[in-house]
């Protein structure tokens, strides 16, 4: 199938492919697989801004169809997706293993050393909460971080500098 824009762009057996016409209904304008055999989708709820709600068995996401426009050197998180099953949520733990999905993330692509995970790769921070978050990986279209451990349980503020 054709992928636009994707929020997550492998194909695994069981996996959802969901698809939104542009307005002049002849092209898409998103286009994405979405879950896998273990997750499956109960419901779809659009909202008038273009994002779309989605319900897996033990999940909520959303994803916006519509984000502001990317300006050069300007990072655009897409998606916050669990770095190990990959699915999209904005729900996460401290300790949790996440990879944000975007435009503009870093100027190039590098991977963290062995020993301890530094807190800037590439010039690339993010914080979560005010805190700087260990790095795995950065590139221009994903980071992997893991979500502060000091992180205390509530809503907190994700920034990627």
């Amino acid at each position: 199938m054709p992928l636009v824009a994707p929020v997550q762009s492998t194909f695994g057996l069981g996996s959802n492919f969901i698809a939104r016409l542009a307005a002049s209904g002849v092209a898409l304008d998103f286009s994405t697989y979405l879950g896998d055999l273990h997750q499956d989708l109960h419901a779809l709820a659009p909202e008038l801004n273009g994002s779309l709600w989605i319900a897996e068995s033990a999940s909520l996401s959303r994803i916006d169809f519509a984000p502001p426009a990317t300006q050069g050197g300007v990072p655009l998180v897409r998606t916050v997706n669990n770095g190990a099953s990959f699915i999209p949520g904005d729900v996460v733990a401290p300790g949790e293993i996440v990879s944000l999905i975007g435009q503009e993330l870093a100027p190039t692509s590098q991977s963290s050393n062995a020993g301890s995970l530094p807190q800037s790769l590439q010039g690339v921070s993010v914080t979560v909460g005010g805190i700087a978050a260990p790095l795995y990986y950065v590139s221009a279209s994903q980071i992997n971080l893991q979500v502060p451990v000091e992180l205390t349980l509530g809503s907190a503020q994700l920034i990627v500098h």
